[in-house]
């Protein structure tokens, strides 16, 4: 079984997201406007989106859970004058993980391209998420993973994505200002989205919270060692 490397809090993320953006003279704002952003997997504020496992380290640091988020603060450069509430409202999360190797009960976080992980990054009311975080991680410890770990975290991005998404899409019924934009994320941080930020979970946290399971039910049906297909 080939090995994927575990993530680090100190591994970096790179990625081009894609946001409505507000650039004069326009009135409203243009959406798929790329925007590059980057940040370490811990983020730069401390989110409470960072999985940490508590008892166990990787190469000195915490090793991270699967379903990691660096959540808010994620820097973005672009031409945008909506930028702050961007940043307020940003995420970057890892689906994958080796989950025959649990921490606290969730799998260790890997990186799917073995030395690179692919993270599922914030989008806008009109810009969906997408698959477009590349996390560098450079790592002398490794895990496996299983054809039920690879299926279940693409199928968890998919889902949570689409639901990121549809958030988005009903928020921005709202309006498109930048007072509009206020009362989007102040309400996104109520209702609980996937990516970035909510209070404790949000209203949608136990939604959240089940397809996590679901997660969990199909990478366990695959791991046993004759279903197995990196080799």
């Amino acid at each position: 079984m080939s090995a994927f490397n575990v993530l680090k809090p100190n591994h970096f993320m790179l990625g081009l997201d894609f946001h409505d953006a507000l650039i004069p003279p326009s009135p409203k704002p243009i959406p798929l406007i790329p925007h590059t952003v980057f940040a370490p997997m811990e983020g730069y504020v401390g989110a409470a989106s960072v999985s940490r496992a508590a008892k166990v380290k990787v190469e000195f640091v915490d090793a991270l859970k699967r379903g990691t988020d660096i959540g808010i603060g994620i820097p973005h450069v672009g031409a945008n004058l909506l930028l702050p509430l961007v940043i307020a409202g940003s995420g970057s999360k890892s689906y994958f993980g080796a989950n025959t190797v649990r921490l606290e009960g969730v799998g260790i976080a890997v990186g799917v391209l073995k030395t690179q992980n692919i993270n599922l990054n914030c989008g806008g009311s009109t810009s969906p998420p997408t698959p477009t975080g590349l996390v560098m991680a450079p790592s002398t410890v490794r895990a496996g993973m299983t054809q039920g770990d690879l299926a279940a975290g693409l199928l968890h991005m998919v889902a949570e994505g689409t639901i990121q998404y549809g958030i988005g899409l009903g928020l921005g019924l709202i309006g498109d200002g930048p007072i509009e934009g206020v009362l989007q994320l102040l309400l996104g941080y109520v209702i609980g989205t996937p990516l970035g930020y909510s209070f404790k979970g949000g209203v949608l946290g136990p939604l959240y919270e089940k397809i996590g399971k679901g997660h969990d039910a199909i990478a366990d049906y695959f791991n046993d060692p004759s279903r197995r297909v990196f080799m």
